[in-house]
């Protein structure tokens, strides 16, 4: 009797090597949650797209999050978006490579004014708003990473982005609970995980064992619904890291820069970025021969 094949799919590959439980939530998503977040965004009018990351992690940002925006941004713009990049201080500049994607750099205030925040959905009026590995504010108002330190100090509140924003297309990219899309599923978070979640909602929730793999996963699933090449390969996103590491990045985990992301080493994401690729070039085959 011949085994039965299983299908590899976008969300399985970003899912692979799954050590922080994330699991526990895939039945409470939907089965194609990447290729459902990609349908409504394709859905919205071309226009600007607001990109929210940038963790803080021992002084720095860490190596998660930027990458995946870097290259979610590059995609947008082969789709006629205008992705505009937001973060605080400690990653501005890691958007300034060739090409550059244009970013907004907010401050870490005490107590911000939501006229600041209000004053630019009104500028820029976005389509759609995403965030890829930010942490989201807990019931308590306050930022928590992984080991539950309250990281307040540090994180510019740009989830408000999200709590302000009216009938615009939201969606989240996290791997671990506290970032901001996690709030649909904080109560399963806070009784089957050790964090604290965050409770800042979004219309779609993209989870992943790293959220660079979970931005890369909602770019695959652009490419198979386009059939545009937009995925980078393997030795864009070694450049990328390699220049944000010599600006002080730092792997989250380890907390010391470092050329991996989340423990996880190059050759991991060589793992991850083509098993992607290989499902975007055998869907491009098959709507090729039909």
């Amino acid at each position: 009797m011949m085994k039965e094949k299983r299908i590899t799919t976008i969300e399985n590959v970003i899912l692979r090597h799954s050590n922080r439980g994330m699991e526990t939530l895939r039945s409470h998503l939907p089965a194609h949650f990447c290729r459902q977040a990609a349908d409504h965004l394709l859905g919205c009018n071309r226009g600007a797209v607001f990109i929210v990351t940038g963790f803080y992690v021992n002084g720095t940002a860490e190596t998660d999050g930027p990458p995946g925006a870097y290259f979610l941004a590059r995609a947008l713009q082969t789709l006629n978006y205008e992705p505009i990049v937001i973060t605080d201080r400690y990653c501005k500049d890691y958007f300034k490579r060739v090409p550059p994607i244009e970013t907004i750099e907010l401050p870490i205030a005490k107590k911000p004014a939501d006229d600041q925040y209000d004053h630019l959905l009104n500028q820029y009026r976005p389509v759609c708003l995403i965030a890829v590995e930010r942490c989201g504010r807990a019931t308590d108002g306050r930022y928590y990473n992984m080991r539950g330190n309250d990281i307040t100090p540090f994180t510019a509140p740009l989830d408000r982005f999200f709590l302000l924003a009216d009938e615009v297309v939201t969606i989240g990219v996290g791997d671990g609970g506290n970032e901001i899309g996690m709030g649909k599923f904080a109560r399963v978070i806070e009784s089957n995980l050790c964090i604290i979640p965050s409770v800042v909602e979004t219309d779609f929730t993209i989870i992943a064992t790293t959220s660079n793999w979970g931005a890369y996963g909602l770019i695959a699933s652009l490419e198979t619904i386009t059939d545009i090449s937009l995925l980078p390969d393997i030795e864009m996103v070694c450049n990328f890291l390699q220049s944000i590491v010599a600006m002080g990045a730092v792997d989250g985990v380890k907390e010391i820069p470092s050329l991996s992301v989340d423990g996880f080493d190059i050759h991991r994401e060589r793992e991850i970025v083509n098993s992607l690729k290989s499902i975007c070039i055998a869907n491009s085959r098959h709507k090729g021969i039909q």
